[in-house]
């Protein structure tokens, strides 16, 4: 019996309506347009495929790959497409946060104040690190020949919110560090109100009526 569809089946079949692709190369293109709403393991990705393809959405074909390989490419078939318009003609379900550093801090109180400042640290490094990939995709998408110019439209809606979560996270880590550094005792004993205060304001930029977003999604130049 052909494997379940699943979320990761639709994002196969979503980057298989852009064009085919190797399986190295959907796997690497996964990473690269995905990673932030969709990550998956190289192994979870193959075995996409090969579900797509149990269920007819998408065929291999064989192509020669150098003087003595060969390469399997992948391409959505009708029945892919129909499927995939028939899973977009209903409302997606909101986020659902996967997020270690957060669960650790919640908990902190269980291990050291360094152990938390260490798992605060860690955020913001990934979050830097993020933030200077999506500028990457950014100055792509914004060049004079960006890979897939008719999909600009969409890339854009999907960055900014990307890029200002991702800032979020950096915001977050930065003034949670400050915060720990000023407690005077550990673990904490009370709730202090100017740490509320500090996080009313943190909170403050996400509920405004202005739609401009804290991240500019647009390269700098």
């Amino acid at each position: 019996m052909p494997s379940r569809i699943t979320t990761t089946s639709y994002g196969l079949l979503s980057l298989l309506a852009v064009r085919p692709w190797s399986a190295y190369e959907i796997t690497a293109q996964m990473q690269r347009s995905l990673r932030f709403m969709c990550p998956r393991a190289e192994s979870n990705v193959y075995a996409g495929l090969k579900t797509v393809v149990q269920h007819g959405m998408a065929k291999a074909s064989t192509e020669p790959a150098g003087q003595t390989r060969t390469r399997q490419i992948y391409t959505i078939t009708t029945a892919g497409r129909l499927e995939l318009r028939q899973w977009l003609s209903t409302p997606g379900a909101g986020p659902s946060v996967e997020f270690e550093g957060l669960l650790k801090t919640c908990f902190s109180e269980n291990g050291t104040r360094e152990d938390l400042l260490g798992t605060l640290d860690a955020a913001r490094i990934w979050a830097e690190n993020a933030l200077a990939i999506g500028e990457v995709v950014s100055l792509q998408a914004a060049s004079a020949a960006p890979p897939y110019p008719e999909r600009l439209p969409q890339i854009l809606l999907t960055n900014t919110f990307l890029m200002d979560y991702i800032d979020l996270v950096r915001r977050w880590a930065q003034w949670a560090t400050e915060v720990v550094q000023g407690w005077d005792c550990w673990p904490p004993a009370t709730v202090d109100t100017t740490l509320l205060d500090a996080a009313a304001a943190l909170r403050l930029p996400l509920f405004t009526s202005d739609p401009t977003p804290r991240h500019d999604p647009r390269p700098r130049r």
